[in-house]
C-alpha cells in the first residue's frame, strides 16, 4: 500500500485477546495481524475512541511454550471491524517473544 507508513513487518495471526478500556473488559476480541509496534484487533463492532489507553492481555505460543503478556497500547486507527493499536512501552520480554513469533517458520 502506498499510504502505509509502517516500518515494521506485520504478520497475519488470529489470536484471542482480552482488551481492557477504562478497566472494563471487551469480550470476544481477536487479532488480525501484528508487528513489533502494534496490533490490529477485531472488536466485534464495539467502538473505542481514538488515542484511548487500552490494555491488551494475550497468550503467545512459541514452540511448546506459552507466554502470557499484558501490553499497554493506544488506539491509533479505527474502522468498522476493529481498531489498530500501537504498543506503548512494551517490556523487553514481550518484545523478544513478539520477535520470535514474527520470525518463526
Amino acid at each position: 500500500m502506498s499510504n502505509d507508513r509502517r516500518d515494521n513487518p506485520r504478520m497475519p495471526v488470529a489470536l484471542d485477546v482480552a482488551l481492557y478500556y477504562a478497566s472494563v473488559r471487551l469480550p470476544d476480541c481477536q487479532t488480525r495481524d501484528f508487528s513489533l509496534r502494534g496490533v490490529y484487533v477485531h472488536t466485534g463492532g464495539r467502538a473505542l475512541p481514538r488515542n484511548a489507553a487500552i490494555d491488551i492481555a494475550l497468550a503467545l505460543k512459541i514452540g511448546e511454550a506459552v507466554h502470557y503478556h499484558a501490553l499497554p497500547a493506544e488506539v491509533a486507527r479505527i474502522d468498522g471491524d476493529g481498531v489498530g493499536l500501537m504498543f506503548r512501552h512494551p517490556d523487553p520480554r514481550t518484545l523478544s517473544t513478539l520477535e520470535m513469533l514474527l520470525h518463526a517458520d
